[in-house]
């Protein structure tokens, strides 16, 4: 039964995936606002995992001047061998933030929160060779807040620092809870 629920989370998740992307653009084009597509890398602090680099891609839909909704995208993975067994954690993850975007030019100022779906996958392997391998499809609530650093009209550098609650629903009480710090830039489109 465990199985078949997660067979069909699986299936379900680029499904989901897709739709969300397609109804925030939607709604982006109905706004007046600019639209941003970013890119940045930084630092996750997994709970229960040593912190390792983290990539992530954003799409920034602003909705009036004072408001945005922000898709996004995020990957990490972290690998600790010893002695040819080598243990892996990975999370790559979907949300959509509503975000309030506070201006006081060059410098603009952002908080915010949303739900975000985390495909979060273990590996074991033992000299190159995998032994064993699962994942699970979490869904997770992350707050967010930052600045963003105008260096033109159309380009823009931020910092950001982000919690993402995700629950694993495990038995025990178990939780991969994320701290995430990380930079990187937004062109506007």
């Amino acid at each position: 039964m465990q199985r078949s629920r997660a067979r069909a989370r699986s299936r379900a998740f680029p499904g989901l995936l897709a739709l969300a992307g397609a109804v925030l653009l939607a709604g982006a084009r109905a706004g007046a606002g600019d639209v941003w597509l970013g890119a940045g890398a930084g630092q996750v602090k997994p709970e229960g995992v040593n912190a390792t680099v983290a990539l992530s891609g954003e799409l920034r839909l602003e909705v009036g001047r004072h408001f945005a909704l922000q898709p996004d995208l995020g990957y990490w993975k972290h690998t600790e061998t010893v002695s040819g067994v080598s243990v892996s954690a990975s999370d790559f993850s979907f949300g959509a933030t509503a975000l309030v975007l506070l201006p006081a030019r060059p410098v603009r100022f952002f908080v915010g929160a949303g739900p975000s779906i985390h495909r979060i996958g273990g590996d074991v392997g033992y000299y190159g060779f995998s032994v064993a391998a699962d994942s699970l499809t979490r869904v997770g609530l992350g707050i967010l807040g930052g600045l963003d650093v105008e260096v033109s009209r159309s380009v823009v550098f931020f910092v950001a620092a982000r919690y993402d609650w995700v629950s694993l629903e495990t038995e025990s009480p178990d939780s991969i809870d994320q701290r995430r710090f990380y930079g990187g830039f937004r062109l506007r489109l």
